[in-house]
Parts: C-alpha cells; sequence; structure tokens
C-alpha cells in the first residue's frame, strides 16, 4: 500500500489506464505508444493540465528502469 499525494492522482489514473499501451521489441518493452497513449485520452475526453507530458514520461522512465532489472534479475 502506498500514499498518492492528490496532485497526483489524476496521472497515475491515467498511468493506470494506459497500461495496455506499451511497445515491445526483441529485448522487452521499450517505452509507450504516444499515439496509443494520446488515443486513451481523447477516448476518456481527460483534459490534462500543463506538464501532463513530463509526469508520464516520468512515470515511463521509472518503469521502464524497474522492469529492466527484473529482466537482470531474472524475474
Amino acid at each position: 500500500m502506498f500514499e498518492v499525494w492528490p496532485d497526483n492522482v489524476e496521472m497515475l489514473n491515467l498511468f493506470m489506464r494506459i497500461q495496455t499501451q506499451w511497445r515491445s521489441g526483441v529485448n522487452g518493452i521499450t517505452g509507450l505508444d504516444y499515439a496509443g497513449v494520446q488515443a486513451v485520452i481523447a477516448m476518456l475526453a481527460l483534459t490534462l493540465p500543463k506538464g501532463w507530458f513530463d509526469d508520464l514520461q516520468a512515470m515511463e522512465t521509472a518503469a521502464l528502469r524497474i522492469m529492466a532489472e527484473g529482466r537482470e534479475n531474472g524475474a
């Protein structure tokens, strides 16, 4: 269990909704499909605050690092 600050709830909810929008290659997941992300945002009719893309990329980078560590550890 973890606490999410109120300012981050909307971004976390979006990140959870786009969990099927990862691109993958022969070495595993390479990043988010931004066109797919935009499609999800449009389908949900979201209006996101300025800076949302920077926040999304920060979460993407952290997730990629964690997934890479899992691959290195055999998970």
